[in-house]
């Protein structure tokens, strides 16, 4: 998400806003890297942002240095697990279970990212959260 605010800023120009040459123009989700490329900034984003991204049915939040992921059977669980990336890198202990509140505040991060990007899950069906927060699966259409 931060790759066209990067490159814009690279090369020096302004994003064109809502419109450009009569086409509507997507606004930009990330932020330029170049500060934190150049050494001017210790981090790409600040710590109360929440950044989410999915892939092939796998979906993460991460804000700070907490991360909740889903992986799908059957090469993951299939439930959202919680790392806190500061003190388990390898995210080799999930806090799910320990840190409940945590949790839920990135599933409710999650469901604005998705919100406000419109992220299409599984065969285009949209992505909604079950009773069980950590099994959040596909609605059906």
């Amino acid at each position: 998400m931060d790759v066209a605010a990067t490159v814009l800023d690279l090369a020096g120009v302004a994003h064109p806003g809502t419109q450009y040459r009569g086409r509507a123009v997507a606004p930009l989700r990330g932020r330029s890297l170049l500060p934190y490329l150049e050494r001017q900034s210790d981090t790409a984003h600040r710590p109360e942002e929440a950044i989410g991204w999915e892939l092939f049915g796998g979906r993460a939040i991460r804000q700070g240095d907490w991360k909740a992921v889903f992986i799908r059977g059957p090469a993951g669980p299939g439930v959202w697990q919680l790392y806190d990336l500061a003190a388990d890198p390898g995210e080799t202990n999930d806090l799910a279970v320990t840190h409940a509140a945590r949790l839920a505040a990135l599933l409710a991060a999650w469901e604005r990212y998705v919100a406000e990007t419109g992220v299409v899950l599984e065969r285009g069906r949209p992505v909604e959260a079950t009773a069980d927060p950590r099994r959040a699966e596909p609605r059906t259409p």
